[in-house]
């Protein structure tokens, strides 16, 4: 991260970081950060951000998936988050609005030509994890 003053009432910082996950498919990641500090006042400040976030599918997957996410690591990618957000703050008022959006969330893909075993069992492999899961959201909060 590096952080350089712009003027009496402007801070810029900016950053990069490369994440490796060995065990997934295309396991490396480079993410981005940045954020602007406008002070308009002694009192008043707005803040705009924008970055990039990576992180291991396997670490916050509910239990019940956990073992169909284990077998399926090479299959997987980095879970990939985009955050954008502005804020104004006036003393111990603020305002934010942010979207995020959330890619490669490994979602249970079924493979229909492997559903039968024989004797109306299910067939290895049949199920699986797949990077094709999305989410965005978006929203604002206010505290006082």
């Amino acid at each position: 991260m590096s952080t350089k003053l712009i003027g009496d009432k402007r801070e810029l910082t900016i950053g990069t970081r490369l994440d490796n996950y060995s065990s997934l498919d295309r396991g490396f990641h480079l993410s981005f950060r940045a954020r602007l500090l406008l002070n308009l006042t002694e009192n008043n400040s707005v803040t705009f951000f924008a970055g990039s976030f990576a992180e291991n599918p396997s670490s916050n997957i509910l239990e019940p998936y956990q073992a169909l996410v284990q077998a399926s690591l090479n299959q997987l990618r980095p879970i990939t988050s985009y955050l954008y957000s502005a804020s104004f703050d006036r003393g111990d008022v603020s305002l934010s609005l942010y979207k995020k959006s959330i890619k490669n969330l490994p979602s249970p893909t079924p493979d229909f030509e492997r559903v039968s075993g024989g004797n109306y069992k299910i067939a290895p492999g049949f199920l699986t994890m797949k990077p094709e899961g999305a989410a965005d959201f978006s929203g604002a909060a206010f505290s006082i």
